[in-house]
């Protein structure tokens, strides 16, 4: 009876996606956990909760710090990983200006303690106080530039 059950399922179509499958299903607990800046020598500086509250706490320091808030589930967030890099790459010889990025899947509290509830959202800071520019639309606005020049 098993035999007969099994032989049959093994001539489903689906049975032959199960290499891929288990494929996927070994290699998402490696990429997961990376986030969406992985390397340490990058530009963009993944963070944690707790350096969150460092970084948003009163300071004197003009330094701009901008936090991109996203979900590694948020497709839209993957694609403005990306576009944040490069604008990272772009204004890394500032020093007055740091990028930092926080996955709120993993520091959810940390998030909603900043008023993050959607994602991407790009906030800046400065002494500590949360700026009033459009980061987002300047960003992009950066990344713009950055292609047309040759």
């Amino acid at each position: 009876m098993v035999t007969v059950v099994l032989e049959s399922f093994m001539k489903e179509p689906l049975f032959r996606l199960l290499p891929l499958l288990l494929l996927t299903a070994l290699l998402c607990p490696v990429t997961q956990g990376k986030g969406f800046f992985p390397s340490e020598n990058g530009k963009v500086i993944e963070i944690d909760g707790d350096l969150l509250g460092n970084l948003t706490a009163r300071g004197e320091s003009d330094d701009t710090r901008i936090v991109l808030f996203y979900a590694s589930w948020c497709g839209h967030c993957a694609n403005f990983a990306s576009e944040y890099e490069m604008v990272a790459e772009v204004f890394s010889s500032v020093p007055s200006l740091s990028l930092f990025a926080i996955d709120c899947n993993k520091y959810r509290e940390a998030c909603r303690s900043a008023g993050v509830d959607r994602y991407p959202t790009l906030v800046g800071y400065r002494k500590g106080e949360k700026t009033d520019e459009d980061w987002d639309r300047q960003i992009r606005a950066a990344n713009y530039v950055n292609e047309q020049l040759p």
